[in-house]
């Protein structure tokens, strides 16, 4: 049983985990703010509610092992934060660091900027610059993006209305298994709106 539950601690996908000093730390993902970059230091330290911890990895090392995952986001050359865990939301300084962030051609930012200018918050509502910014995250690959992608062109938000082409950025998306592309996929299917009615894919 005990090796049971250090397995699934171990292969767990909500821990942020490291090996240091023949020692392997798991630290829940929720209970972590941010990673920073220490002072001349090249590793990076999880800073969590509780403590901090160094770790034997590199920013640029938790930067592509976190590049998939929408709840963390590079928002300077030394710091990757846990989106999650902001409580308070201050859209201007948000938008301030999303656009820093993009400027590092960060997928995730592109994302999170493409629905500020889509909600107007802390930004004037722009249509144009959250198809844009959904457009580029989609392109690189980013699921979250391509639903984004998906729902501009179904609603003609930005662009000129398209629903083959938002059927088909739905499409992409679910191949990550992204449950809202999923959801978009199954009501497309069963109106007809952009693909034949087919009430059986319509569970997809």
């Amino acid at each position: 049983e005990t090796i049971k539950i250090a397995h699934e601690i171990l292969t767990s996908k909500e821990t942020l985990q490291f090996q240091k000093n023949s020692k392997v730390y798991c630290i829940p993902i929720n209970d972590v703010l941010f990673i920073e970059k220490e002072p001349e230091e090249t590793l990076g330290t999880i800073i969590t509610k509780k403590d901090k911890k160094l770790t034997n990895k590199t920013m640029i090392q938790w930067e592509k092992d976190l590049e998939k995952d929408p709840r963390f986001i590079k928002t300077h050359r030394s710091y990757i934060v846990n989106i999650y865990n902001i409580r308070e939301v201050d859209y201007k300084k948000a938008l301030a660091l999303f656009e820093e962030s993009a400027e590092l051609n960060n997928t995730s930012a592109h994302n999170n900027l493409g629905i500020m200018y889509l909600m107007g918050q802390g930004v004037q509502a722009d249509y144009s610059k959250a198809f844009s910014n959904f457009q580029y995250g989609a392109i690189n690959g980013n699921p979250h993006a391509q639903v984004g992608l998906g729902t501009m062109y179904r609603h003609g938000w930005g662009t000129v209305r398209n629903s083959s082409a938002a059927f088909d950025w739905y499409r992409r998306a679910a191949t990550h298994n992204n449950v809202d592309a999923m959801n978009n996929l199954g009501y497309m299917y069963a109106s007809g709106l952009g693909v034949n009615m087919n009430a059986e894919s319509a569970f997809y």
